[in-house]
């Protein structure tokens, strides 16, 4: 998957917002590459423009993020109560 596409869907989702791995993959018609679209999220190097910290795992679960899993708890917890 083109981290160029994936970057594009992330930048999609509003403050407070949340979409899965699978969610992403499903949308640009790629069925089962959940673990492509976490692949460039993983590389992506300007995390403020294309906020993937709003992307996470199936079921709500918080999966990789290069800025660490507590920071991007942080961080959806501070979109989250509008701060």
């Amino acid at each position: 998957m083109g981290a160029r596409r994936r970057g594009g869907l992330s930048r999609e989702l509003r403050r407070g917002r949340v979409r899965s791995y699978g969610n992403i993959a499903r949308q640009v018609g790629r069925q089962g590459a959940s673990p492509a679209v976490g692949a460039a999220s993983g590389r992506n190097p300007i995390s403020t423009i294309a906020p993937c910290h709003r992307v996470i795992g199936a079921a709500a679960a918080l999966m990789g993020f290069a800025g660490r899993l507590k920071i991007k708890k942080c961080l959806l917890g501070l979109e989250s109560s509008g701060t």
